[in-house]
């Protein structure tokens, strides 16, 4: 098949959320249909993302009290990506 799966009943069941698909799958569909990841697959985007934000705040937060160059740099990486996914957590403004 187009996606690289052999089963409709496969298909049928990403297509329903009731299973996830693989990497590549996920790539197929976007190549296929012309849409993002986060398009094809709210839900799983919105998961990912949730865990990825979770993570990164407590990362950040850990990082808070530090003042040496690499934990600047990844307290600054974090900062851009809390203001590129929208977060409502903004790092500790200046």
């Amino acid at each position: 098949m187009l996606l690289g799966v052999e089963s409709s009943t496969t298909v049928s069941r990403i297509e329903r959320s009731v299973r996830t698909p693989t990497a590549t799958t996920l790539v197929a569909c976007s190549i296929l249909f012309g849409l993002s990841p986060a398009e094809l697959f709210a839900s799983l985007y919105e998961g990912a993302e949730e865990l990825v934000t979770n993570a990164a705040k407590k990362l950040y937060d850990r990082l808070e009290e530090k003042v040496d160059p690499d934990s600047l740099r990844k307290r600054e990486f974090l900062e851009s990506m809390f203001l590129r996914i929208g977060s409502a957590q903004t790092a500790n403004e200046p």
